[in-house]
């Protein structure tokens, strides 16, 4: 398939788990940079020699440390390469944008999705019985129809378990492969590990544009 069509299908497929497609369409701006950076990280002398801080030391802890411990002092910040100290602030902005996606209610068993509730609002006599959310509600109705003797029982002696869980990133550094996944609520993957969903990352840019924005 080409760029295009993956990068549609990634759209088109988030916006199932609740994802925008603007969200979408910024994390897989963000997806490419982080394999530029991957691939100057692995391959390019002259990124290597271009330091800059750290950036957890200027930032109030916002952003990751990047620095390599096993040639300085333990616990002390040096200088870092400038495109290792861009990936830590693009993997922030990911994890907010992902942070800024609506959390799902599922219904788990051994590790396995049995059940998420719809995002669609319920208006029955369950919500006040439930004292929950519309989506929460859904999710023990549906526990409670599986294991109708007790839900204390199901989720203690069953397996099963109620998890409200969002859409997660994962990173990656080596640009052979997805730097970038999404664990999303439906547990649906398309990797080999089975991790999550592997977000489009094309370097049609090149990363000579990349080090010239950087500079």
């Amino acid at each position: 398939m080409s760029a295009c069509t993956d990068r549609e299908n990634f759209i088109v497929t988030m916006q199932a788990e609740g994802m925008s497609p603007a969200i979408a369409g910024c994390i897989l701006n963000y997806a490419r940079t982080l394999h530029c950076i991957a691939e100057l990280e692995c391959s390019s002398e002259a990124a290597a020699r271009d330091r800059v801080p750290c950036p957890a030391t200027v930032s109030y802890k916002k952003y990751e440390c990047c620095c390599n411990f096993g040639y300085q002092t333990p616990g002390e910040h040096s200088d870092v390469p400038r495109v290792s100290a861009r990936s830590k602030r693009v993997e922030y902005a990911v994890r907010q944008l992902c942070a800024s996606v609506p959390k799902r209610w599922r219904v788990t068993r051994d590790g396995k999705v049995c059940y998420i509730a719809p995002a669609e609002p319920i208006t029955d006599a369950a919500l006040l019985a439930y004292g929950g959310k519309s989506d929460e509600t859904h999710a023990w109705k549906w526990l409670h129809a599986a294991c109708p003797s007790s839900i204390d029982h199901a989720t203690k002696h069953e397996g099963y378990k109620i998890e409200h869980i969002g859409v997660v990133p994962i990173f990656n550094g080596d640009p052979r492969g997805a730097v970038l996944k999404l664990s999303v609520p439906s547990g649906r993957t398309d990797d080999w590990g089975q991790e999550g969903i592997c977000v489009p990352s094309t370097t049609r840019s090149g990363v000579g544009r990349l080090l010239r924005h950087e500079r």
